[in-house]
């Protein structure tokens, strides 16, 4: 069974109102900013929609109708922001992937050192006489401590590469389809007349 493309619906008072005019201008971007309620909005819907293979957008305009000309120039502005938006997601899923691995490799090197602390207090626990209260402590100090530091060594690589690569790639996916989605107008006072 085929999933059809996700609707989505934005009301605005004239298509200019899906730009915020005063919102700087940040690289890579070099056109209109697009306002960051409406674009929170349309991942956040894009994203609901995750099996969806496209997005079909409908700008509601309150106002008049702005002609097929200008139209195509908010098509434009607004495919350019989401360009600009899969540039920078791509990124992101870029350098996490770099500190993940980095951060993997560090951890193994600690986890290394760990171990071997470990083996010196074992060695050491080893030649003392069993059953005295020093081995008990210091048996249940290296467990605690090694899985303590396996623990907190691990964390940070794993969330990286596991829980944060998941969440740039939806939002990556997001992107991508908003930048391929096609976009119609509707008026107050009927349909667009382009």
């Amino acid at each position: 069974m085929s999933v059809p493309p996700a609707s989505i619906r934005v009301e605005v008072p004239a298509p200019a109102a899906l730009f915020d005019s005063e919102r700087t201008v940040s690289y890579p971007h070099t056109g209109r900013m697009l306002d960051e309620g409406i674009a929170e909005f349309l991942e956040s819907s894009v994203r609901e929609h995750a099996r969806a293979p496209a997005v079909n957008l409908e700008v509601a305009v309150q106002g008049p109708p702005i002609g097929p000309d200008a139209e195509e120039s908010v098509r434009r502005d607004f495919h350019h922001y989401y360009d600009c938006e899969k540039v920078l997601a791509q990124l992101d899923q870029r350098v996490n992937r770099v500190e993940g691995v980095g951060s993997f490799r560090h951890t193994v090197w600690m986890l290394l050192g760990a171990g071997i602390i470990a083996l010196v207090v074992y060695l050491v626990a080893a030649v003392l006489p069993p059953q005295t209260l020093l081995v008990t402590f210091l048996t249940a100090f290296l467990y605690l401590a090694t899985i303590t530091v396996v623990w907190v060594l691990f964390w940070d690589p794993f969330e990286k590469v596991v829980f944060d690569g998941y969440m740039l790639r939806a939002h990556t996916l997001a992107v991508e389809k908003l930048c391929r989605s096609t976009i119609r107008f509707t008026y107050a006072g009927g349909t667009s007349p382009g």
